[in-house]
């Protein structure tokens, strides 16, 4: 992959509400509904962003698509890796042992657990990882228009670096 094409989610901070709309959008459009639908069925959302405010300080924690992404390199399987200047995350192949949450300098990897049938039928707790995808998953490209936090940010903080 060749240098300066990895894309992220920028953030301009200082017009930040902390009003975690982003997140919602989120978790949202990565479990397939709108928000009424999320709001009739009481989901439980899994976002890949995330708004963390101590006092009068915001941070936005979500993937930088690192170029060097030391995620990547200590995934045992392979289950994340980069291709079209992002890290992707197969969750179908990820054994949950969290080894990318602890290498990640952002803290950008969260680890989700989900029921799952076993090959005997029987249902178990899954742990796999969750990261920003900059909504790939969802538009099978990359725009800013595509990104479900850009969108629905109210004071327009976010924007898609290219």
């Amino acid at each position: 992959m060749s240098k300066g094409k990895n894309r992220f989610i920028h953030a301009d901070l200082s017009r930040c509400l902390s009003c975690k709309s982003c997140e919602l959008a989120c978790g949202l459009a990565h479990a397939g509904y709108e928000i009424e639908g999320a709001a009739a069925g009481q989901m439980k959302l899994k976002p890949r962003v995330s708004v963390v405010q101590q006092g009068t300080t915001v941070a936005l924690t979500q993937c930088r698509q690192c170029e060097d992404a030391p995620c990547v390199k200590v995934c045992p399987n392979g289950s994340l890796y980069q291709e079209e200047g992002l890290v992707k995350l197969n969750r179908e192949t990820c054994i949950g042992c969290k080894l990318c949450a602890r290498a990640c300098p952002f803290g950008s990897i969260t680890m989700t657990t989900e029921m799952v049938e076993r090959a005997d039928g029987k249902k178990s707790n899954r742990t796999k990882a969750l990261k920003c995808d900059l909504c790939f998953s969802r538009n099978k490209e990359i725009k800013a228009a595509g990104c479900a936090c850009i969108q629905a940010c109210p004071t327009k903080v976010l924007s898609l670096s290219l």
